[in-house]
């Protein structure tokens, strides 16, 4: 402890510990220029001759620079060269002196005049340095002022703040009160700022306050006081700031810094704990405003932790204000599982495994819910891997007893090896017509049956009266821009995802894109969501990943598209300046995608059915029953001609069995299209719709005909008289 002294002011002065250690680096100096010159002239002693006088040369040409424009500066760089200019003279003093003692004598007293000025050229406190500041302040004149500089019971300290408080004349004409030092030892302090009576304290910038003291702007805060307007607290706190800066960083610290800071990747946010587990490290945050929601830069993310955006190792699963960083070794989707029967078997309540999320845990599928069959919406661009997550939906299908039917817009091989295990499987827009032409037909076969029993479809139920349905419509939104055979598609898959639940028909639609004004009616697409589960794998870029999400997430929980391929070996930038190949390594995205939960996006992966390998009809017949589900004989019996062969070619008009007529000239419709009219008369709306009902229906009569179409845009006096006009009744 040490304390200087002007006029009146008392300052108590705090030692750093690096002037300890400076004094201590002079005493080895010392004994080092009395032995020194005693020593045989070698070419180490020449070595640190030579190193003494040239520091000292440099010393006095950065000293002489400095004079040449003189500023406050310049003492303390004087200061600072003496120790190399001194010892220089010393060195050189003893190599003329014979002996060592006055070597000895003329070196401790170079250490003694060292250790006393190592406070002076070192100690860089400006707050240390007031009593040199304090000669500077100008002696009160006034009568306030007078009374203010008097003694009153405070220490010096706290009468050395107040003063350079004046000194900078800040504006508002405030003073300092009730200074509290943090510690006695110290520099850092809280005070109480007061402007005058009838005034509120003006809102000074941390950075005057700064310069007030000399400190950095960090070091400053400023906040309101309980007292009112009146009064203002003030902080600073260099020490507090100097020992953060040389302790060890914490992670809290690193995380504070680098993520959680204002331009990090989660503003706001805060660790609060961590986790370490085989092949991955969780963080688990929050933000320091309970109100504040999670905001995430992905990519800012991944480079905080050194890790490229690419490499589907960073994970962030958030809940309100809390979220946690998952950080794995290697990208964990790189693994596949392979399907089983057991795997995929579906449970009591409809569900069935589809794959494996980041996080290890199970990814599930759903057939039925408790009110009635399940809908699905597969989405995935072409080598996405959803020919394969369609075959699982079939297996599963199948296992659980269902009657799949299936239809493919164009001819798919890989879908076509699943056609031995199903009730049935075919290709083309014609084919998807008759199939959905058969189902809504089912509709109102069930819906008598299941009066007959006393109860619809039921999940579970032994005395239901029918099993339950699957239709598989891949390639759809292609399949309804068929200028034949598209509005019929898109009018009766809208309709058998609305009716279809109770009856125990459920609808899986699979695409490239979820495109709604390409095919899929919003109506449809709400009834696939809402009863159904939504798989997307990659779809491509950006606006595709957001129409797949629109309406099922909020845009802030969007997430990237994939990227074309992840993992393997990063070059380093020095390997690629020596020219390295490229090891090629990385991995392929195929079967990686996302699915819902809690309405956030999951990525996972599919579960892996190899479909291209020579033993692809054994792992088939691994994975479905051995019988498929059939419909029951009630039902074939009702169905009649509409349960003929599906890829027959369609008829001509005049054939009369059971088409509808789709001859004669053609015109353009909606978007441009080519739709054809019918030849002779063109019909009314009417007659198409009871047309369509009644080459599904055979022989259904009036009544069934009215109760059926009406609501769907026709009155039952049109229905009435295009019924009589098709029929001549």
């Amino acid at each position: 402890m040490a304390a200087a002294v002007t006029g009146r002011t008392v300052v108590v002065r705090h030692t750093p510990r690096r002037v300890h250690l400076e004094r201590a680096l002079y005493t080895g100096a010392a004994l080092g220029l009395t032995i020194l010159p005693n020593t045989d002239p070698g070419p180490a002693a020449v070595a640190a001759h030579t190193a003494i006088f040239a520091a000292a040369g440099i010393g006095t040409v950065r000293a002489w620079r400095k004079a040449a424009e003189p500023d406050t500066g310049l003492l303390r760089t004087t200061m600072r060269v003496l120790p190399f200019l001194s010892a220089a003279a010393v060195d050189a003093a003893a190599l003329g002196l014979p002996g060592w003692g006055w070597d000895a004598v003329i070196a401790g007293g170079w250490w003694a005049s060292m250790t006393l000025l190592v406070p002076l050229s070192r100690s860089g406190r400006p707050l240390r340095r007031a009593a040199v500041l304090l000669e500077t302040i100008e002696t009160p004149g006034t009568d306030d002022d007078g009374e203010d500089a008097k003694d009153d019971g405070e220490d010096e300290f706290t009468r050395t703040i107040r003063a350079m408080w004046e000194r900078a004349a800040l504006p508002g004409d405030t003073r300092l009160y009730k200074v509290v030092r943090h510690d006695p030892d110290g520099i850092d302090f809280t005070a109480l700022v007061k402007a005058p009576e009838g005034k509120a304290v003006p809102e000074f910038p941390t950075r005057d306050i700064a310069a007030v003291f000399d400190v950095h702007e960090d070091t400053v805060a400023l906040a309101g006081s309980r007292g009112g307007p009146g009064w203002a607290e003030i902080t600073v706190t260099p020490d507090a700031a100097e020992a953060a800066r040389s302790a060890p960083q914490t992670e809290a610290d690193w995380w504070a810094q680098t993520i959680g800071r204002e331009s990090g990747a989660a503003p706001g946010s805060e660790l609060t704990g961590k986790a370490d587990r085989p092949g991955v490290v969780h963080y688990f945050a929050k933000m320091t405003d309970p109100a504040e929601p999670v905001r995430i830069n992905a990519h800012k993310l991944c480079t905080a932790f050194g890790i490229g955006t690419d490499d589907l190792r960073v994970f962030v699963t958030d809940r309100g204000n809390e979220f946690l960083v998952s950080v794995f070794d290697t990208p964990p989707l790189a693994a596949t599982t392979a399907a089983t029967r057991d795997l995929i078997r579906p449970d009591e309540r409809g569900f069935f495994r589809i794959g494996t999320a980041y996080d290890g845990r199970p990814v599930n599928g759903r057939l039925y819910l408790p009110g009635g069959a399940a809908h699905a919406l597969l989405l995935g661009a072409s080598g996405s891997g959803k020919t394969q997550l369609v075959v699982l939906y079939m297996a599963a299908d199948s296992l659980d007893g269902a009657t799949v039917w299936a239809a493919a817009a164009t001819e798919d091989a890989k879908l076509r090896l699943a056609g031995a295990h199903v009730d049935r499987l075919g290709f083309g827009t014609l084919y998807m017509v008759r199939l959905l032409r058969a189902a809504v037909a089912l509709l109102d076969i069930r819906g008598r049956m299941g009066e007959a029993a006393g109860h619809d479809w039921i999940p579970g139920a032994r005395d239901n009266p029918y099993r339950r349905i699957s239709l598989y419509l891949d390639e759809f939104n292609a399949a309804t821009r068929c200028p034949e055979y598209g509005a019929e598609i898109t009018e009766l898959a809208e309709r058998i995802s609305i009716q279809g639940r109770k009856y125990g028909i459920g609808i899986k639609v699979s695409g490239q894109d979820g495109k709604v004004e390409d095919g899929q009616t919003t109506t449809m697409r709400n009834q696939l969501r809402q009863n159904g589960r939504q798989v997307t794998l990659n779809v491509g870029d950006m606006d595709a990943v957001r129409r797949a999400f629109n309406g099922l997430i909020s845009s802030d929980d969007l997430p990237e598209p994939l990227p074309q391929e992840y993992g393997g070996t990063t070059l380093t930038l020095q390997e690629i300046a020596d020219g390295v190949e490229d090891p090629e390594d990385s991995q392929g995205i195929g079967g990686i995608g996302w699915v819902v939960r809690a309405g956030k996006p999951v990525l996972m992966r599919t579960l892996y059915i190899d479909l291209g390998g020579d033993d692809r009809d054994q792992i088939l017949t691994g994975l479905f029953p051995a019988a498929p589900g059939r419909l029951t004989a009630e039902e074939t019996t009702s169905l009649g001609e509409l349960l003929g062969d599906w890829n027959a070619p369609a008829p001509e008009p005049d054939e009369g069995d059971g088409e509808p007529d789709r001859g004669g000239e053609t015109r353009k419709g909606r978007k441009g299209r080519t739709v054809r009219r019918h030849t002779a008369v063109r019909p009314p709306k009417a007659h198409d719709r009871v047309r369509v009902f009644l080459d599904m229906m055979p022989g259904a009569d009036l009544d069934l005909a009215v109760a059926t179409l009406t609501g769907l845009g026709l009155t039952p006096e049109e229905i009435t008289a295009a019924y009589r006009d098709i029929t001549r009744t």
